[in-house]
C-alpha cells in the first residue's frame, strides 16, 4: 500500500487489492440460515446485525434478529414480532437503534420506518412528525450526519402492462427530528432499483447499475449531499443489478461481490476507486478462492476498514449460497478467525480525544450541529457538559467569554434541539424570550407586523396573531403549528424562530427580509428598483418560489395564501434577488394533503375555482393543487410587475365568480416580447390553470423554469407595464 502522507493511506490503481485470505465462519447454531437472501445487515458498537430476508429452504420470511458480537465472536438470535418480517428492505444502525426502511412481505409493501431497539430488542413503528416515507423495496439507504437518504426502488409489487413501477422519490429523513423531506432527482432515467449504493466519508453517495425505466443500467451517478447536486461518472463495463457495495473509508475504495446480469447470478468481484472525484475507476477482479466460487445474489457485504491495515469484509447469505458467513481479507495473507476482534480495537481508537475532555452528550450535540470547533472555547469558559451549556443563555455565554457570534450559534442550536424534543414529546410549548418590539412595518391579514430584536443581537420580524388568546383550543392549535413550522428550513422560505408572548399579544418571530415583491415592483418604490427588474430576474423569482413550494409540497404542507404580497426578498451578492415565501405560520400540514376550512375569508383573486365555488365538492378545500393555481397567478403578477389579477373587475368576489365561469388571465406583454422563450414560460403558467388532476407539481415547474433560465443569455431592462388600481384581494 502506498502512502499519501503520514496521516492517510490509500491503494493506488496499480495496487488495486485482491482477496488475500478467505475464512469460513465456524459452525454456530445461532447464525443466520444458510441460503438466506434479501436480508439486510448493519453494524454498530462492536456488533453486526442481520434482519429479515427470505429463507428458501423453509419457504418463509426470517423474523429473527441475528447479532454477531465481535468481542466473543459468537452469534445470538432473538425472535421478533412476525408482523414486521420482510425482504428487500434496508437496515441502518444509529444511536443503538436499527432503522428499517421499506421491504416486501408477500404482496404487501412495508411503509414508513420501523425501529429495533438493540438494548431491549423491541420493534415498533416510528411516529413521523413531518412528511412521510412511502413504501418501497429494492431501494438503498445511506446514513450521513444523522439523516437517512433513501433512494430509488420499486413502489409496486406487481407488473402493470409489463412495465415496472419505479419509485421517483429521493427522501431525506432526519432521524432526531423524525422529519421527512423529498429531494430532487437529475432526470427520470436516474431513478432505479436493484442498484449498488455506498456513501463516502465526504458525503458523496454513489448509485451504480441496477434497473431503470429503460432496462438494465451501466450508469454510475454521484450525489453530493452537502451541495445537493448530481454528477455522472464513467459507466460500468456491463449492465448489472442486485449489486452490494461496501466502502472502505481508509483505503477510499468500494468493493462489490456477486450480483445479477439480467436474471443470471454472477460470481465476479469489482473494485471501485473513488480517490479523485471525476476520475473514479471501476476495475473487475478475479475470484480465485474456492470458498467464494458461487454464483449468487441477494447477499449482504459489510466492510471493516482499519487505519493501520488489516481491512476485511464479511459476506452473509445469498440465494442458493452454501456458506452462512465468509470473511475476506484484502490485505492480510495470514488472517485468522480471531483477527475479527480487531473491530473492537478499532472502535476504541475511533473515539475522539475531545470526548475525553468534554462529556459525551455535549460532544455529540456539538458534532451533530457542526460546532466541535467550539470545544476549546467552551472549556475556556468552564463549560464541559451539555446541561451547563443548555442552562446558559446567550448573554451568559458572552459573559463567560464566548464571542457573540459563537454564542448565537450555540443558542440557536440549543433552541433547535429543544424544538425537536418538543415536537417529538408533544410537551409544553417553549416560548421565545428576550424579544424587543420595535417600529411598525405594516399590517398583515391577521395582525400588525413590527420590526424587532431577538436575544439583543438578531433583527427579526414580529407578526402579531390577533385572537390567539381568545380560546384555549385556538392557542393549542397555534402552538402545534408553530412547532412544525420551526422545523422547516429552506433557502426560499422565511424561517420562523418561534412564538413570543407579550402581555395579551402573541407574535410569530420570523426572518427579517428587505421587503415584499409587491412593494419592490411598485411605482411608489422610492428607489425605483422596478426599472432594474429584468425578464431573467423575474424568471429567477418564479424559480425561487417554485423551489420553496416544492419543499412544502414534499411535506404535504398547504400554504393557502400564495400571492405576490407574501413573497419577500433579500438582495444577493450579484445584484439580483433571493425570493422567500412568507406566512408559513398560517400554512397547514395534513396527512392526506387536503385542508378544509370553515372560514370564507380567503384571497379570492388567487384562489383556485374548485376551492372557491360553493357548488363544488371541493369548496373551501385547499391542497397542493390549489397552491399550484395560486402559483400561476403569482407568476403572472411577477411578470406584470405587480398588476392586480383581474384588475378590471373591481370586487374580488366578482373576479372569483368570473374565474369559476371560465375567465383566465391574459398573456403578459413581456412574454409576447420574448418570442419562443415567452411561449414556453406561458405554457408553464397556463398549465397551473388546468383541472386539478392535470396541474404540474412544483418540482415540475422548477425544472422547466430552470431550463428556460439557463437558456437566457442577455438581460434587457424593459419599460414598465401599465399599472391598474390596487386591491388587497380580501373580502
Amino acid at each position: 500500500m502506498s502512502k499519501l502522507n503520514s496521516k492517510y493511506q490509500y491503494i493506488t490503481l496499480c495496487e488495486m487489492p485482491e482477496i488475500k485470505t478467505v475464512i469460513e465462519a465456524p459452525n454456530d447454531n445461532n447464525s443466520p440460515p444458510i441460503g438466506i437472501y434479501g436480508h439486510s445487515t448493519c453494524y454498530g458498537d462492536c456488533k453486526m446485525y442481520v434482519y429479515g430476508g427470505w429463507i428458501d429452504s423453509e419457504k418463509k420470511y426470517n423474523s429473527c434478529l441475528y447479532i454477531f458480537d465481535f468481542e466473543s465472536l459468537k452469534w445470538k438470535k432473538v425472535k421478533l414480532d412476525i408482523q414486521f418480517e420482510r425482504a428487500y428492505h434496508t437496515a441502518t444502525y444509529y444511536k443503538k437503534k436499527i432503522y428499517l426502511v421499506g421491504g416486501l412481505q408477500y404482496e404487501e409493501i412495508m411503509k414508513g420506518i420501523d425501529v429495533i431497539d438493540t438494548e431491549n430488542y423491541s420493534i415498533e413503528k416510528l411516529k413521523i412528525v413531518l412528511g412521510e416515507v412511502p413504501g418501497k423495496y429494492f431501494h438503498s439507504t445511506v446514513l450521513y450526519k444523522g439523516a437517512l437518504y433513501i433512494y430509488g426502488g420499486r413502489t409496486n409489487s406487481k407488473k402493470s402492462n409489463d412495465v415496472e413501477v419505479f419509485s421517483k422519490d429521493f427522501i431525506k429523513f432526519d432521524i432526531d427530528s423524525s422529519s421527512s423531506f423529498i429531494l430532487g432527482g437529475k432526470d427520470e432515467d436516474l431513478y432505479r432499483e436493484k442498484h449498488g449504493c455506498f456513501i463516502t466519508s465526504g458525503g458523496n453517495m454513489y448509485v451504480i447499475g441496477g434497473y431503470t425505466t429503460k432496462g438494465e443500467s451501466v450508469k454510475i451517478s454521484r450525489f453530493n449531499i452537502d451541495t445537493q447536486r448530481w454528477f455522472e461518472c464513467s459507466n460500468f463495463d456491463c449492465p448489472k443489478n442486485e449489486l452490494r457495495f461496501g466502502y472502505f473509508k481508509n483505503e477510499d475504495i468500494a468493493i462489490s461481490v456477486y450480483g445479477n446480469k439480467g436474471e443470471e447470478p454472477m460470481d465476479d468481484i469489482y473494485y471501485y476507486d473513488v480517490h479523485g472525484m471525476g476520475s473514479e475507476k471501476m476495475i473487475k477482479g478475479n475470484i480465485k478462492n474456492s470458498l467464494m466460487e458461487q454464483k449468487t445474489w441477494g447477499n449482504t457485504l459489510i466492510p471493516f476498514s482499519f487505519r493501520n491495515g488489516g481491512s476485511f469484509f464479511i459476506i452473509i447469505g445469498g440465494e442458493k449460497s452454501t456458506k452462512p458467513m465468509i470473511v475476506c481479507s484484502i490485505e492480510n495473507k495470514n488472517m485468522k478467525w480471531e483477527d475479527l476482534k480487531k473491530v473492537v480495537e478499532e472502535e476504541k481508537l475511533s473515539i475522539p480525544q475531545q470526548k475525553i475532555i468534554v462529556n459525551e452528550e455535549l460532544y455529540y450535540f456539538l458534532k451533530k450541529n457542526n460546532l466541535t470547533h467550539l470545544i476549546e472555547k467552551l472549556l475556556e469558559a468552564k463549560i464541559n457538559d451539555y446541561n451547563t451549556l443548555h442552562s446558559s443563555s446567550t448573554a451568559l455565554l458572552i459573559k463567560a467569554g464566548i464571542k457573540k457570534g459563537y454564542a448565537i450559534q450555540l443558542s440557536t442550536a440549543i433552541a433547535k434541539e429543544d424544538g425537536l424534543s418538543s415536537s417529538k414529546l408533544h410537551g409544553k410549548y417553549e416560548y421565545l424570550t428576550e424579544c424587543e418590539v420595535g417600529e411598525k412595518l405594516g399590517n398583515g391579514a391577521f395582525g400588525v407586523v413590527c420590526k424587532g430584536m431577538w436575544l439583543g443581537t438578531t433583527p427579526v420580524a414580529m407578526k402579531a396573531v390577533n385572537g390567539a388568546l381568545d380560546k384555549p383550543e385556538k392557542l393549542i392549535e397555534l402552538e402545534k403549528e408553530a412547532t412544525i413550522t420551526q422545523l422547516m428550513k429552506h433557502p426560499n422560505l422565511i424561517t420562523m424562530y418561534g412564538l413570543y408572548k407579550e402581555k395579551d399579544t402573541i407574535f410569530m418571530i420570523l426572518d427579517l427580509a428587505e421587503g415584499s415583491l409587491d412593494k419592490l415592483m411598485s411605482r411608489e418604490n422610492p428607489k425605483n428598483e422596478r426599472a432594474n427588474i429584468t425578464f431573467k430576474k423575474q424568471i429567477k423569482m418564479a424559480i425561487d418560489c417554485a423551489s420553496g413550494m416544492a419543499y412544502l409540497e414534499s411535506l404535504r404542507i398547504v400554504h393557502r395564501d400564495l400571492a405576490l404580497r407574501n413573497l419577500l426578498y433579500i438582495h444577493d451578492d450579484k445584484g439580483g434577488y433571493i425570493t422567500k415565501i412568507a406566512d408559513l405560520g398560517l400554512s397547514r400540514q395534513t396527512a392526506d394533503g387536503n385542508y378544509t376550512t370553515q372560514s370564507k375569508i380567503f384571497p379570492k383573486r388567487w384562489t383556485a375555482p374548485e376551492a372557491g365555488d360553493p357548488n363544488s365538492p371541493s369548496y373551501l378545500q385547499f391542497n397542493t393543487k390549489s397552491d399550484v393555481w395560486s402559483y400561476g397567478v403569482v407568476f403572472w403578477e411577477i411578470l406584470t410587475k405587480g398588476i392586480i389579477p383581474y384588475s378590471s373587475i373591481s370586487k374580488a368576489q366578482d373576479a372569483l365568480d368570473a374565474v369559476i365561469k371560465g375567465l383566465r388571465l391574459e398573456k403578459p406583454t413581456i412574454l409576447e416580447e420574448n418570442g419562443s422563450v415567452g411561449d414556453k414560460v406561458w405554457e408553464v403558467i397556463t398549465s397551473c390553470f388546468n383541472s386539478p388532476d392535470k396541474r404540474p407539481r412544483f418540482r415540475d415547474c422548477f425544472k422547466s423554469l430552470t431550463e428556460i433560465y439557463d437558456s437566457l443569455q442577455e438581460e434587457v431592462i424593459l419599460p414598465p407595464p401599465k399599472e391598474e388600481s390596487d386591491d388587497g384581494g380580501y373580502e
